[in-house]
C-alpha cells in the first residue's frame, strides 16, 4: 500500500504551496465576476467572503500540516479544544517481559532446581500482560513455555502473551498476541507427553488442597498427614512455602520438575522455540493486530476501525511498545476529539 493514499492531503509541499495560490486565484477571480455581474459580495459581507476564499484557498497547505502535526503526534490547542496526538494510552497495565526459559537458560530443572524459576513465574501471574522474546531464535524452550502457559491459564493472570523476536539485527519485533489458554491448549496438542504430564500434576496438587496447613509448625515441614498419591508425596517438601502456608506455585513447580526429568534431560533434550516454530505452535490463535506509530495518521485509525481483536499492538517501525486494547483506544480518539471542553464546563 502506498502511504500517500492514507494521508489526508497526499501531494508534497511544493505542490501544495502552487495549488493554494491557483486555487486562491481563481476563487478570487470568481468572486469579481459575481461582484461586477450580480453586485454579490455587497460591502456589508465583503470582508467575511474574503476570509472565506482564504481558508478555502489554502485547505491544501492547512491539510498538509494536519498530516505532519498527527504523524509527529503533536498537541495542538485552540479556543479550548485540544487534539493530543502524543498522550500515553495505557493506565494501569502492569506488563513484564520474563527472562528466557524462566530464569534458567540453557539447564535442565529438576526437582530441587525447580525453585529458581519461581520467581519470574510469580512475577509473570502477577502481571496483566508478558512478553515472551523469543530473541534469535535460541531463548526458549517449548517445556519452559509449557510450565509458563500452565501457571498463566490456571491463575487466569496475565491476560494476554506477546511474543516478539529479533528480526535482521532488529530486537523486539512484533510477532503476535495470544491467551494463555489457546496457546496451552495448541502447544499441548503437539505432544501427548505435554498433555499427560499437566495433568499428572495438577492431580498431584490438587491433593494438598485437602490437607489443612500449619502456619505454626517448623519451616518447611510437611503437614501430616499426607496425600495418598505417589507422586503428591514425593513432592511433599514442595508443598508448603517458608510459612508452612499452601504454596501457591506448586502445580508449576511439579509440572516443571517432571518436564525437566522426562524431556529436559535425555538427549536431544526440549525443542526450541524459533519464529518458525512460534509460527507453526501457535499460529491458529495468535492475533496480529497492530498499529504502527509510524504509519500515516488514517492507516492507524483505518487499523483501529477494521480489526476485530480486541487488543492492539502498539509498534514504532515494527518495534513492539504496548498491548492496548481497542476500547481503550476507541476512547482515546474520541478524547483527542472532543478534548477538554466539557470539564471545563463541569468546573464552571
Amino acid at each position: 500500500m502506498n502511504n500517500t493514499d492514507n494521508r489526508f492531503w497526499p501531494y508534497t509541499p511544493h505542490a501544495s504551496l502552487k495549488l493554494a495560490a491557483l486555487l486562491f486565484v481563481v476563487l478570487f477571480l470568481f468572486t469579481s465576476i459575481l461582484r461586477a455581474t450580480l453586485n454579490w459580495p455587497s460591502a456589508q459581507s465583503e470582508t467575511v467572503v474574503f476570509i472565506g476564499l482564504l481558508l478555502v484557498g489554502f485547505s491544501p497547505v492547512l491539510l498538509a500540516v494536519l498530516d505532519m502535526v498527527i504523524e509527529r503526534g503533536a498537541v495542538v490547542e485552540y479556543a479550548g479544544v485540544r487534539l493530543d496526538f502524543s498522550r500515553n494510552r495505557t493506565q494501569g497495565v502492569v506488563e513484564v517481559t520474563v527472562p528466557p526459559n524462566i530464569g534458567v537458560p540453557g539447564v535442565a530443572v529438576t526437582d530441587s532446581g525447580t525453585s529458581a524459576i519461581i520467581g519470574a513465574l510469580t512475577d509473570a501471574t502477577r502481571s496483566d500482560v508478558i512478553v515472551i522474546d523469543l530473541e534469535e531464535g535460541q531463548a526458549w524452550w517449548e517445556t519452559r513455555l509449557l510450565v509458563l502457559l500452565e501457571g498463566a491459564t490456571r491463575l487466569g493472570r496475565p491476560g494476554e502473551v506477546v511474543f516478539v523476536a529479533t528480526v535482521d539485527r532488529t530486537k523486539r519485533r512484533y510477532q503476535g498476541w495470544g491467551r494463555p489458554a489457546e496457546l496451552l491448549l495448541a502447544l499441548e496438542r503437539t505432544n501427548p507427553i505435554y498433555e499427560t504430564t499437566v495433568q499428572t500434576a495438577r492431580a498431584a496438587s490438587a491433593q494438598w488442597d485437602q490437607i489443612e496447613p500449619h502456619p505454626g509448625a517448623v519451616a518447611g515441614y510437611p503437614p501430616q498427614p499426607l496425600p495418598a498419591g505417589p507422586l503428591a508425596v514425593k513432592y511433599a517438601w514442595m508443598a508448603t512455602d517458608a510459612r508452612n502456608l499452601r504454596n501457591p506455585l506448586l502445580t508449576e513447580q511439579i509440572l516443571q520438575s517432571e518436564l525437566g526429568m522426562s524431556v529436559e534431560q535425555p538427549p536431544p533434550g526440549s525443542p526450541i522455540v524459533d519464529m518458525l516454530r512460534c509460527r507453526q505452535l501457535f499460529g491458529a490463535v495468535l492475533y496480529n493486530a497492530q498499529i504502527d506509530l509510524d504509519w500515516p495518521a488514517q492507516q492507524q485509525l483505518h487499523a483501529l476501525l477494521s480489526e476485530e481483536a480486541p487488543f492492539l499492538a502498539i509498534t514504532r517501525n515494527g518495534v513492539y511498545t504496548e498491548l492496548v486494547s481497542k476500547p481503550t483506544l476507541q476512547n482515546e480518539v474520541l478524547k483527542s476529539l472532543v478534548g477538554t471542553r466539557g470539564d471545563e464546563r463541569h468546573a464552571d
